[in-house]
C-alpha cells in the first residue's frame, strides 16, 4: 500500500480533482445548452470577463466598479435624452 508521502498519491489526487471539475464543467455547459439553448462559451453573452487569477482581486473589483459606473452613466444620459426628446416641440408636417 502507498504511503501518504508517495508522489503518485499527490498525483492521483490531482488526476482525480481535474476529472471532477471537467465533470462539473461539462454537466454546467449541457445544462444551459437545454435548459436556455446557449453556449457558455459564446462571448456574447457577457459584459465583461475579467481573468481573476491574472491580478489582485482589489483590481478586479476596481475595473468592476468603473465598468458599472460607465454602464450608470450611459443609461442616465440615455434616459434624459428620450425626455428631452419626447417634451421637445415638434413641427406640424
Amino acid at each position: 500500500m502507498a504511503s501518504t508521502s508517495d508522489p503518485q498519491v499527490g498525483l492521483i489526487a490531482e488526476a482525480a480533482d481535474g476529472l471532477l471539475r471537467l465533470a462539473a464543467d461539462q454537466a454546467r455547459t449541457t445544462y444551459v445548452r437545454r435548459l436556455y439553448g446557449r453556449d457558455l462559451g459564446d462571448a456574447g453573452l457577457y459584459h465583461m470577463v475579467i481573468e481573476s487569477t491574472a491580478m489582485p482581486v482589489d483590481a478586479c473589483v476596481d475595473m468592476i466598479v468603473v465598468a458599472a459606473l460607465r454602464c450608470w452613466h450611459d443609461l442616465r444620459d440615455r434616459h434624459a435624452r428620450r425626455v428631452r426628446l419626447a417634451s421637445a416641440p415638434w413641427e406640424q408636417l
